[in-house]
């Protein structure tokens, strides 16, 4: 589970929904026996606050699935619904019991202020309304901000800080994966073609060498193509865009990327008929400037470092707390 989320990311969607009339998680307060499912040190977690999660899963799974998609990938994302309670409540009791968070609710506030200012909502009134309609009170959504923010201050601390990446290790990766970063040569190529269906073979094959004749002769390919070509391209000089290596198909492909600009092939035979293809204008494959490439290099290596000090960190966390779960209080409708 993602820990490091920006603060309030969820929590802004549920209220911006809300504010065009679109409640993920209406009707949410419902009738739910208080049941007690986990105990997180001296914190319990409820079966309402399960559902909820659970509620909130959903509603993120169903902006992108339907149907029976979305009950598929909704079984698989509330394995982890309890885990991901647990684990934030440690998160936040860790950060508590290391002094973070000393003006934590004036942070709340001016998120919150920043907030209904960015999303043009006109007064706290308004914003209120917004969250009811979204099914949370204000004071749950100011709680959720301030305990995200805690998460984030105390991940902060003991795992981003730890994390650096270097100029050598950059170029290091660049060199390694010099492939990826790497641009496939390039064509802009025309034709003339001549087209079997209907015609005898030996009368289409006339064409083409006469065409070819003509274009050793000096006449201009665009010109020709649009004499005597008969595809679609015929009108604006046979001109048929452009291809990367790896596009074309691969007697085309051979034939094309052999050539220089300027060059063109001999007749060409496939099952539509005969094609005579020019390369126009051409790219070779050449590599990706480091610079270009630099920040999504360092944001790989930096997550690569990231995960196993989050995951140490956690367990860490875990171990030294006292952590129970009442599985058959899960299994309550």
């Amino acid at each position: 589970m993602n820990v490091s989320r920006k603060p309030g990311v969820a929590l802004c969607l549920i209220a911006a929904l809300a504010v065009i009339g679109i409640s993920p998680v209406a009707h949410a307060q419902r009738k739910v026996l208080e049941r007690i499912v986990a105990r997180v040190n001296d914190d319990i977690i409820t079966l309402t606050e399960y559902n909820h999660e659970l509620m909130r899963i959903r509603a993120d799974i169903s902006r992108q699935y339907q149907g029976e998609e979305l009950e598929r990938e909704f079984e698989k994302a509330k394995a982890g619904a309890l885990e991901y309670i647990i684990q934030n409540k440690l998160l936040v009791q860790k950060a508590k019991e290391m002094g973070f968070g000393g003006k934590i609710d004036l942070e709340v506030s001016s998120y919150i202020e920043g907030f209904r200012k960015e999303n043009n909502i006109p007064d706290m009134r308004s914003l209120e309304q917004a969250l009811t309609q979204a099914g949370i009170t204000m004071s749950q959504w100011r709680e959720q901000i301030k305990n995200e923010i805690l998460t984030q201050a105390l991940i902060g601390t003991f795992v981003q800080s730890k994390v650096m990446t270097t100029d050598v290790e950059i170029l290091k990766y660049y060199n390694d994966h010099k492939k990826e970063f790497s641009k496939p040569a390039e064509v802009d190529v025309s034709e003339i073609i001549f087209y079997l269906e209907g015609n005898r073979e030996a009368d289409v094959q006339a064409k083409a060498d006469a065409a070819i004749q003509r274009l050793k002769s000096g006449e201009d390919f665009a010109e020709l193509a649009k004499k005597v070509s008969e595809g679609p391209t015929a009108k604006q000089g046979g001109g048929i865009g452009n291809f990367k290596y790896g596009t074309m198909a691969a007697d085309l492909q051979k034939a094309v990327f052999s050539l220089s600009a300027g060059q063109y092939t001999g007749i060409l035979k496939s099952k539509f008929g005969f094609q005579i293809l020019k390369v126009n204008t051409k790219k070779e494959a050449d590599f990706i400037p480091l610079e270009e490439v630099k920040k999504t290099i360092q944001s790989r290596i930096y997550y690569d470092k990231y995960r196993p000090l989050l995951d140490r960190f956690l367990k860490e966390v875990r171990d030294e707390s006292f952590v129970e779960i009442y599985a058959e209080e899960l299994k309550t409708p």
